[in-house]
């Protein structure tokens, strides 16, 4: 059985080869400088589409592309829509992070990247 993989970025995707990988944008096209602040002040109803869209999907994994200034990476966003605010305690010196969250009753892999440069941590992670 294939495995579902969603890629999840803070705009749009952009040069690795993704046709195995559902991708979605997180930023939605707002302008903010810092991303927590489109979901927790801008628009905290896209917590809710987002977090559905995760769903329905029914995922194996989810790849966060993107780095915070506040929360280190972006997937801080998707740990959080899923109950895990500290996902990445001791984490925080490593390259990238990963963790595991609950998606409707599933366990699903959480990888955390800076950049798509970053990208063989993924490959590594995922075998």
């Amino acid at each position: 059985m294939k495995k579902k993989y969603l890629v999840l970025a803070d705009g749009e995707i952009g040069t690795v080869n993704l046709e195995n990988y559902l991708t979605y944008d997180l930023r939605q096209g707002h302008k903010s400088k810092e991303i927590m602040d489109i979901y927790e002040v801008e628009n905290p109803a896209l917590c809710s589409t987002v977090r559905e869209w995760i769903i329905s999907h029914e995922p194996d994994a989810i790849i966060v592309v993107g780095r915070s200034e506040e929360y280190l990476w972006v997937a801080t966003i998707v740990a959080r829509l899923f109950g895990q605010f500290n996902s990445w305690n001791e984490q925080r010196s490593n390259p990238f992070g990963k963790t595991v969250i609950k998606v409707a009753g599933k366990d699903v892999e959480l990888i955390a990247i800076e950049s798509l440069s970053d990208w063989g941590y993924v490959d590594e992670t995922l075998r």
